[in-house]
């Protein structure tokens, strides 16, 4: 009897660790479609600056990646701002978004 309380025990433990795992995928699935749906939203604003192909011009020059590299390119995450600052000044055009939107657009 015991040691089939054993295999349920077990069976239920893996049972909850892959749902637990199934959700967080499924959640970070939501909130990824969430947040490309709300960039998509919001009109890119026109300059003459192309970030992607400035960053891959940059990568093509590595020979290899350290460590510096991939730090560097966790600033990557600051592009992700530009949309929210640009929609912020569109609904709200005052001198505060303005200047936040500089701030943010001289940290790309």
């Amino acid at each position: 009897m015991s040691m089939e309380k054993d295999k349920q025990d077990r069976f239920f433990e893996r049972f909850q660790t892959s749902l637990r795992e199934h959700l967080l995928t499924f959640n970070d699935g939501v909130i990824a479609i969430i947040i490309t749906i709300m960039v998509l939203s919001i009109p890119s604003p026109r300059s003459d600056g192309d970030f992607w192909y400035d960053a891959h011009r940059i990568f093509i020059t590595f020979k290899r990646v350290t460590k510096q590299v991939v730090i560097a390119d966790f600033f990557l995450l600051t592009l992700s701002f530009i949309p929210v600052m640009t929609k912020w000044i569109i609904i709200d055009p005052s001198q505060m978004a303005l200047a936040v939107y500089g701030g943010v657009y001289l940290l790309v």
